[in-house]
């Protein structure tokens, strides 16, 4: 039963993270091309989200990188290497509270230029 609850939650946040513009890994990514607004600094819970693809799309797999804030404000967050790379890899704050250091290039998108942990 408990299997069946965690697949539902999985696939209730997956797909809410789905909904949202594709994940950016660079520059040229969609909501990503102008970023010539000034630095934020957002705080909040990281979260990395997998998901799969449909069988037989031949889509590949996905990572999002999600910031919640206390108020419940989501950030999705993306990192480019040329702009910056975690030390230790992104996988490391998974999970916990950090600060967030970036350019805000839509409503709900941060590319970002350092995480700290809180």
């Amino acid at each position: 039963m408990s299997n069946v609850i965690t697949a539902v939650l999985v696939a209730l946040i997956w797909s809410s993270a789905c909904s949202a513009t594709p994940l950016g890994n660079g520059p040229t990514s969609p909501g990503v091309a102008d970023v010539s607004q000034a630095s934020e600094t957002v705080r909040g819970r990281f979260v990395i989200i997998y998901g799969d693809p449909p069988p037989d799309s031949g889509r590949p797999s996905q990572r999002r990188f999600m910031l919640t804030e206390q108020n419940g404000r989501r950030w999705t967050l993306v990192f480019d290497e040329s702009v910056y790379t975690p030390p230790g890899g992104v996988e490391s704050y998974n999970g916990k509270d950090v600060e967030v250091r970036g350019k805000i290039t839509s409503a709900d998108r941060l590319l970002v230029e350092s995480v700290r942990a809180l």
